[in-house]
């Protein structure tokens, strides 16, 4: 993946290189890892910097084991390291520039098909999961940087129909 990023700007690139290998290790278990690695080659604008360049690389590890045709167990852990100038980097805005940065996270959860032998509703999943993430430096905030935490727990849960 690749190409320019900012708006009238074509001399900025942004790539992408993700790399992931799938292992079905038994009937019910799948192992799964992936890579990342981005170079951006220009940010937005922000603060009086024209462009910021930076790299970002990372690692992923998912594990998923059928209890049953009714629920399966899902995890995965996370790692990013990213290295930036500026002080913007994907969404994340920094009170000041930080020079490198490792991001990590942990999320167990589910999933649900309640009529795996039903037809039209094997296509139904539901997704419950909780996730912890935690940083080397405050970035996750309650209202404001002043009250910038170096973790944060969430809950989610997906629905999915597949047709």
């Amino acid at each position: 993946d690749g190409g320019p990023q900012d708006d009238n700007d074509i001399s900025h690139y942004d790539t992408i290189i993700n790399p992931i290998v799938v292992w079905q290790a038994t009937d019910t278990l799948q192992v799964a890892t992936a890579g990342i690695y981005e170079y951006d080659g220009g940010f937005p604008a922000h603060d009086n910097v024209t462009h910021a360049y930076g790299d970002d690389y990372g690692a992923a590890v998912y594990g998923s084991y059928a209890l049953n045709d009714y629920l399966t167990l899902n995890a995965r852990a996370e790692w990013l390291h990213t290295f930036f100038t500026g002080a913007f980097n994907g969404g994340f805005e920094f009170a000041e520039a930080v020079p490198s940065l490792n991001l990590y996270e942990i999320t167990a959860g589910a999933t649900i098909t309640p009529m795996p032998k039903d037809p039209i509703g094997q296509n139904l999943s539901i997704r419950p999961e909780i996730r912890y993430d935690f940083s080397e430096d405050h970035l996750y905030t309650v209202g404001s940087f002043s009250s910038a935490y170096r973790d944060q727990w969430s809950v989610g849960a997906d629905v999915i129909f597949k047709f």
